[in-house]
Order: structure tokens, then C-alpha cells, then sequence
């Protein structure tokens, strides 16, 4: 397939991003612009107090997202799958070190789906955060992020 774009890179993380600020999972920033030696990352992911399956959402929303992009880009499924997959390579650790432990069997039947169509119901907060990762290819801090969320947001009048 060669390099991997950019572009998808940028949604993978924004969908980390997004999944870490919906289920409440700390953070410290994204970036897709790693230092030598690095790649593009959300640095800092706090599990603490989160339940089982929102943690996991937060792994799994990388690839989602990712494949998502694809098939919005006219991918096949399948292209789109592939893609969704090798952008998610650097969080395998982390998902075999999750899924190896009891609390998987806890996991209600059809989560990685429910986790799929949370996403994509947030899919302009995603889109906003990967393009501003793209239009400044440096680290948006959690802040950031949540502000980027506010503004997406309607305004509650009272």
C-alpha cells in the first residue's frame, strides 16, 4: 500500500480525541506530527475510572474513524477496512494488553458496533479536530479539543 496518507492519520487520532472526550477518558494532546522516533499519537490517555468498555471505544475509535474517512473518500469496504487496520498498527499493544484481561467477557454483546455508531453520530466533531490537526500539523492540547467540541455544539439558551 506504501506510505499511509496523512489524511487518514490525522482522522485516526481525531477519533481517539473525540472517543477520549465523549467517555470522559483523560488526555494531554494529539498530534500527527511526531518527533524523530515517534508517530502520530493522543499522548497521555488516562484509563483511571473509566469503565472497561468506554476505555476500549477510546482504542477502537482510532480505526473506526479512519475506515470511516476511506469509505466517505469512495473506497471500497474492503479498501476502506484495510486502511481503518494499518492505521490502527501502533494500538495493537495497547488492545492486546486490553483484551487479554477477564473484564473482556463483561463486555456486552455488540459493543464494538455501538462504538462504531457513536462515533459516527460525532462524526463533524471528528472532521473538525482532523482538519485542524491538518490545516497545523502540531498538538492540539485536550483544552483545545474540548473547545473545538464547544463550538460544534448548539448554544443552550435558558
Amino acid at each position: 500500500m506504501g506510505a499511509m496518507p496523512i489524511r487518514y492519520l490525522a482522522y485516526h487520532e481525531a477519533g481517539h480525541a473525540i472517543a477520549a472526550a465523549i467517555y470522559g477518558v483523560g488526555f494531554k494532546y494529539v498530534t500527527i506530527r511526531g518527533r524523530p522516533g515517534s508517530r502520530a499519537h493522543v499522548y497521555g490517555l488516562r484509563k483511571a475510572g473509566r469503565t472497561y468498555s468506554d476505555w476500549l471505544k477510546v482504542l477502537f475509535a482510532g480505526q473506526v474513524a479512519a475506515t470511516i474517512v476511506a469509505a466517505n473518500d469512495g473506497m471500497s469496504p474492503e479498501d476502506a477496512n484495510r486502511i481503518g487496520w494499518s492505521t490502527a498498527v501502533h494500538d495493537q499493544p495497547a488492545m492486546d494488553a486490553a483484551l487479554s484481561q477477564s473484564e473482556w467477557t463483561e463486555l456486552p454483546p455488540g459493543w464494538a458496533e455501538q462504538a462504531t455508531e457513536e462515533l459516527a453520530a460525532c462524526w463533524p466533531l471528528v472532521e473538525a479536530v482532523a482538519e485542524r490537526l491538518l490545516a497545523h500539523p502540531r498538538r492540539l492540547t485536550r483544552r483545545e479539543v474540548i473547545d473545538i467540541i464547544d463550538a460544534a455544539l448548539p448554544s443552550v439558551e435558558e
